[in-house]
């Protein structure tokens, strides 16, 4: 599996998680270079909010400054942070954070470059605290509507519709047979080995 089908599995964790904790999720990502999965629109009790979710492996997380804000961030209400200490992580951290919250660490680690003259520096930023001013504004992970680590293997991804979008959408028609199978047989589809003969 390559490391950007692993990525998509992580996001589909991360948004398992967000299902269980009784949202409606449509995926509203397009454009070009645009992963499926980052960008969504959340339902809840009537409420429909926009959410940017951002993937990483070091905890990370970037936002480029445009004029008084910060590019694609002020777009949205909420920001899905999936951490994954690596590809082959059995789980990944999965984070809620309004745009408030994430905009003013942005901002404050902003402000600190401006003061020493490195505001061209790009902003990487964790909501775990690193100390050094490149990372002043990280540190925000209480901030958090929520937080919970997702065992990806425990998640029921092959049973995971987002929208109107059935869980084999994008895939090929192998993983969608073994998709249609594991249901049909009550297993998970990693566990499935299909072998085609073509009868002459």
């Amino acid at each position: 599996m390559s490391k950007k089908e692993i990525e998509q599995k992580m996001r589909r964790a991360a948004v398992w998680q967000l299902s269980e904790k009784g949202f409606t999720v449509d995926d509203v990502s397009s454009g070009s270079g645009v992963p499926k999965l980052s960008r969504l629109e959340l339902s809840k009790s009537g409420s429909v909010q926009n959410c940017i979710t951002k993937f990483t492996t070091s905890g990370r997380i970037h936002f480029v400054r445009e004029g008084e804000t910060f590019k694609v961030l002020h777009d949205f209400d909420l920001v899905l942070h999936i951490y994954a200490s690596s590809y082959d992580s059995e789980c990944v951290k999965v984070s809620l954070f309004t745009r408030a919250t994430v905009e003013k660490a942005f901002n404050a680690a902003y402000e600190a470059l401006v003061g020493v003259g490195q505001a061209n520096i790009p902003i990487w930023l964790s909501p775990e605290f690193e100390d050094g001013l490149r990372f002043t504004g990280s540190g925000f992970t209480d901030e958090a509507l929520w937080s919970e680590v997702v065992n990806i293997s425990n998640a029921q991804l092959d049973h995971l519709a987002v929208g109107d979008e059935s869980p084999e959408s994008g895939a090929g028609i192998m993983e969608q047979i073994k998709s249609l199978l594991s249901k049909h047989m009550g297993v998970h589809s990693d566990q499935l080995e299909i072998d085609v003969r073509i009868k002459h």
